[in-house]
């Protein structure tokens, strides 16, 4: 129990270095380009107040704060109209636009390279687990959807046959198998005809021809074999020109699958009437830090890719979010910079201001709502890991 406690804190601690890490080299993105257009940069802090500890060179303090997971730059004239020419609001319109969007570049730039670093060792493939009921095109790369088998129940004719967890379904009696509706309908529609299910070991390669004969469940008014599985998407990239871009083209991926996701979970809570298809897939810092932990108690350090590729993501959401048009973020800002780019008129500083203070409000709540789920979730996630 102590050590497994040891590792729970230890997921923890790695969740919490990892989102810092993100977020200061997203906040250092801004301090550079400030730096580089002689803006006064007030602060440049790792973790939010209070100060721990804390350092004065030039012109800004360095500082170190109590409570983790962020950062942040204090920007002088970020929120007040400043004659002074080292203060942010006397720039132009079209440097400040550079200042505020540094972050997302940083970031996505980050992903970039994370995403190339692990394709790159991995033989330019990975495999993608989808979403039940979300159809999705990758639009980049070569992809192959594929069935794998995460549980097989203990002396089910799945079992006897020989299928183990972590078997990609390839064919059932020559039906090529690419999604877990396929697989139900050659199952459910079998009568306890023998199957002839053609499967391939995700982690030996090789494959294997089992006879499986489906039992019925009188309960479940259904035929069945004993396993639970869900879909996957093998997604390459063979070319030349694929592998040079291999960082920008699976982030361009990831993030169309991330809107695919979304729009799939609303449909469904719309269809069902009710929200708990989107509760039990929302996560913030709680439910990220479950993930970790998770990962680190099953994989060891064989989880280190999955972290990677954990981070990669983070730092692509986090881009997303800071480039979206609501207030209290960089696309908040950048949106009054562009009307002002675009109008030749700058909205009054303390209207700015409030609309921002109002935004952050709104985030506040949504972040305590994301939280709240997160802890109503905890115990999936700890059950999982003390077992």
């Amino acid at each position: 129990m102590i050590a497994t406690a040891t590792f729970f804190i230890l997921a923890i601690l790695v969740a919490s270095i990892a989102i810092t890490f993100l977020v200061v080299i997203h906040e250092f993105g801004h301090f550079l380009t400030a730096k580089f257009f002689k803006v006064r940069v007030e602060e440049f802090g790792i973790g939010f107040p209070p100060r721990v500890w804390g350092r004065k060179i030039g012109e800004t303090l360095y500082s170190i704060n109590l409570l983790p997971a962020g950062g942040f730059v204090k920007l002088f004239g970020e929120d007040e109209d400043e004659n002074d020419p080292a203060s942010f609001s006397s720039k132009p319109s079209w440097q400040r636009a550079i200042i505020i969007v540094a972050g997302v570049f940083v970031n996505l730039n980050f992903a970039f390279l994370l995403f190339g670093l692990i394709l790159a060792f991995s033989g330019w493939k990975t495999e993608i687990q989808m979403l039940d009921g979300a159809q999705n095109k990758f639009p980049f790369g070569h992809q192959e959807n594929r069935v794998l088998v995460t549980f097989v129940e203990k002396d089910s004719p799945a079992a006897k046959a020989g299928i183990v967890a972590g078997d990609k379904i390839l064919f059932i009696n020559e039906t090529k198998i690419e999604d877990p509706k396929e697989m139900r309908v050659q199952i459910s529609t079998s009568e306890g005809v023998d199957l002839a299910i053609r499967a391939e070991n995700e982690q030996t390669k090789q494959e294997k021809t089992l006879d499986v004969i489906p039992e019925y469940n009188a309960e479940a008014k259904r035929w069945q074999i004993g396993v639970n599985f869900t879909e996957i998407a093998e997604l390459s990239y063979p070319s030349l020109g694929e592998k040079i871009l291999v960082g920008p083209l699976h982030s361009a991926n990831m993030v169309q699958y991330q809107f695919t996701v979304v729009k799939s979970l609303f449909g469904q809570s719309v269809r069902e009437g009710n929200v708990e298809p989107l509760r039990e897939n929302v996560s913030g810092i709680v439910g990220i830090v479950g993930i970790f932990a998770l990962l680190i108690k099953t994989l060891g350090l064989n989880s280190i890719v999955i972290l990677l590729t954990i981070m990669a993501l983070l730092s692509l959401l986090l881009a997303i979010i800071n480039v979206l048009p609501i207030p209290a973020v960089d696309g908040g800002r950048l949106f009054f910079v562009l009307f002002e780019l675009v109008t030749r008129r700058k909205i009054n500083a303390s209207v700015e201001r409030w609309i921002h203070t109002i935004g952050f409000g709104v985030l506040l709540v949504l972040f305590l709502l994301v939280t709240t789920n997160d802890f109503l979730n905890l115990p999936k996630w700890v059950g999982v890991f003390f077992k």
